[in-house]
């Protein structure tokens, strides 16, 4: 019974891929998309330079990406 049933759902399951590339093919299927990359450096950034004794390292430096993908069918 056991390895019935899963030779049957095996089954379904490779019909059921088969139809939907079939149905897929048929389709428009337009991709799209656009990356952002930005990169930030900055250098003797300090808003606290007259308070003594501030030994805060003055340079920071940030690096960020973005990717933005469409799927239009």
């Amino acid at each position: 019974m056991g390895k019935r049933l899963i030779g049957i759902l095996a089954l379904a399951l490779i019909v059921g891929l088969t139809f939907s590339a079939a149905y897929a093919e048929v389709q428009n299927v337009r991709v799209s998309g656009d990356l952002n990359i930005l990169a930030v450096g900055r250098n003797q950034f300090d808003l606290t330079r007259g308070v003594k004794n501030n030994k805060n390292d003055d340079s920071e430096s940030y690096f960020a990406t973005q990717m933005r993908l469409r799927v239009d069918a």
